[in-house]
């Protein structure tokens, strides 16, 4: 046991040998060494475009005017059909998908990538379908997505 302890005191000081010039002594300065500290690592900040944020900026103040109130926001699903870095690319998309389906077509923004989403499904279930009918067009790689969704009230309050 003894043996043990003297070991591991032994280990202990040897490890710290390194940086016994990192330890501060009451009112000394000390240096700490650059090795002392973990490589720096840069973080690359992407904006969206300027143009994106005009745009979406005026879609969000005609929103604002032309707010229906039989218009609810909620939690639902949406269906995924593509992501692009390209904006031009997206709304070429949604306009092909436009012409072959019933449902609304939305572009979203969030970095780095345009996404082309569709449908305003209140349940998974209706999403599967919407997923199924997606599918048997030509996107293949689309998938069910948790979104907020635009839903129209039926009561009327």
């Amino acid at each position: 046991m003894r043996l043990l302890i003297l070991l591991l005191v032994l280990i202990q000081s040897c490890a710290l040998v390194p940086f016994k010039e990192a330890r501060q002594e009451k009112g000394k300065e000390v240096d700490v060494p650059a090795s002392f500290f973990a490589s720096e690592v840069e973080i690359e900040r992407r904006e969206p475009p300027e143009d994106t944020v005009a745009v979406l900026t005026e879609v969000n103040e005609q929103q604002k005017e032309q707010k229906d109130e039989r218009i609810v926001e909620s939690v639902g699903w949406r269906v995924q059909i593509a992501a692009t870095d390209n904006r031009e690319e997206a709304e070429k998309i949604k306009e092909r998908i436009v012409s072959q389906i019933s449902e609304r077509v939305y572009v979203v923004y969030e970095a780095p990538h345009y996404r082309v989403r569709v449908g305003n499904c209140v349940s998974f279930d209706d999403a599967a379908e919407l997923l199924k009918k997606v599918r048997n067009m030509e996107y293949k790689d689309a998938f069910i997505v948790r979104s907020n969704i635009s839903i129209e009230r039926i009561d009327g309050r």
